[in-house]
């Protein structure tokens, strides 16, 4: 995305500190910047709207993106964006996930979920959110959501229609060379992980083919 704003009040720009996020809507994209001014005598806090210019072309990818908040620098003020949504790796360790970061969130590209065929495509990546806690030994409770729009031609119309999927992920995965004994009671689905290593991205692909409805 390009953006082209200026602002002739930013004097100081290596005092100067702006927080700026673009919001797209009906109207035309517009930019809220926070600028705060620091002199040696006091610190200005000001907001400013404009209207920016931003190509077309790039547009819609930028906007669509899984993860839907994204910040950008004005020119003359530098600024430090939040890190951006990961690629989420195929193979996890759940264990590992539940003792140091607890979550992960990222997403999934189109191309290496091969299953999602016709009459359905991906329009976009697959975001994903996992947390982990351990439940017991060898077996560690994943959670989370899984978030994927999906379009195809419909049946009855012949036009392009778009299927939004959202879902929940609630799954019990146990080490498959363990002994911790599987009950079948249990309320979630248990998944066993060769060597403990969960497959993020087949489980992923699983759960989106079963979600797409039988006829468009």
């Amino acid at each position: 995305m390009l953006l082209e704003q200026r602002d002739e009040r930013c004097r100081q720009p290596r005092r100067c500190h702006a927080h700026t996020m673009v919001t797209v809507g009906r109207g035309a994209p517009t930019i809220l910047v926070t600028r705060e001014h620091s002199t040696p005598s006091s610190k200005v806090r000001s907001q400013i709207r404009a209207p920016i210019r931003v190509s077309g072309a790039n547009l819609p990818a930028i906007t669509q993106h899984p993860i839907s908040q994204t910040f950008y620098p004005v020119r003359g003020c530098p600024i430090i964006p939040p890190p951006m949504p990961e690629e989420l790796p195929k193979f996890i360790d759940p264990r590992r996930l539940a003792d140091q970061a607890g979550s992960l969130t990222g997403f999934i590209s189109p191309g290496r979920l091969p299953r999602v065929v016709a009459p359905y495509r991906l329009k976009r990546p697959v975001a994903v959110s996992l947390s982990a806690r351990i439940d017991g030994p060898w077996r560690t409770h994943l959670g989370g959501q899984i978030k994927a729009e999906v379009e195809a031609t419909c049946q009855r119309c012949l036009g392009v229609m778009s299927v939004i999927i959202e879902h929940a992920i609630d799954v019990i995965a146990v080490h498959a060379d363990s002994s911790s004994p599987v009950d079948a009671d249990d309320a979630v689905d248990v998944i066993a992980t060769a060597n403990g290593v969960f497959d993020v991205e087949r489980f992923v692909e699983d759960e989106v083919v079963l979600a797409c409805p039988m006829f468009p």
